[in-house]
């Protein structure tokens, strides 16, 4: 599946990288619905605050629909009390560019880190992190380019469009047993970045 092409994974070295900097992600991980971030309350509470902009406010966007505040060109429109199409619309485009399986196995050698699901809805990933830009595509209309590098202890992934920017930072929480993933988005519709986190416990 498409989606899982996106976020998943990273490689444990590459080039110029010295052994031991590099963490251990190994493991069978399970996400903690009660630590992590729902993207959809997420961008709900990001447009509250005035932190995202609507497709009809962006150049060759539809014109908002009359009577709306902001339809008369380019201002910003409050998503919360316009079109929930507008947020339905950019969080399925935001999945596409986030590795969503909420369990999963990594499997990591010293030059790939392998994203195996294990709820069978997302396709094996397997990414490496030599810092060498890559063409991707994670659907018919969604193209871009993918970056995977250790940076110190923690793995930074980055994919980017034409339209987001999305960098993941994983790192390993040895003491809790923990695999964290932090998720910085940016784009034309947002005003502001926006940032999710995802926490997945250890499986015994």
């Amino acid at each position: 599946m498409v989606s899982c092409l996106i976020l998943a994974g990273a490689v444990l070295g590459f080039p110029g990288s010295q052994a031991g900097a590099q963490q251990g992600l190994g493991g069978q991980w399970q996400l903690d619905t009660t630590r992590s971030t729902d993207l959809d309350r997420a961008l709900d509470l990001h447009a509250q605050n005035d932190g995202l902009r609507t497709y009809s406010a962006l150049p060759g966007g539809q014109p908002a629909p009359s009577g709306l505040p902001g339809s008369g060109g380019a201002a910003t429109v409050g998503l919360p009390t316009t079109s929930s199409a507008d947020r339905a619309r950019l969080a399925a485009e935001i999945r596409l560019l986030t590795y969503g399986s909420d369990l999963f196995e990594i499997v990591q050698t010293d030059t790939t880190v392998t994203f195996h699901p294990l709820n069978l809805a997302y396709d094996n990933v397997m990414l490496t992190t030599d810092g060498r830009k890559r063409d991707v595509e994670w659907s018919w209309e969604l193209e871009g380019q993918l970056k995977a590098e250790w940076k110190g202890d923690r793995l930074k992934v980055e994919r980017k469009t034409k339209d987001f920017q999305v960098t993941e930072h994983w790192s390993r929480d040895a003491d809790n047993d923990l695999l964290v993933v932090e998720v910085e988005v940016k784009g034309r519709m947002f005003q502001k970045k926006l940032v999710l986190r995802r926490v997945y416990q250890q499986r015994p």
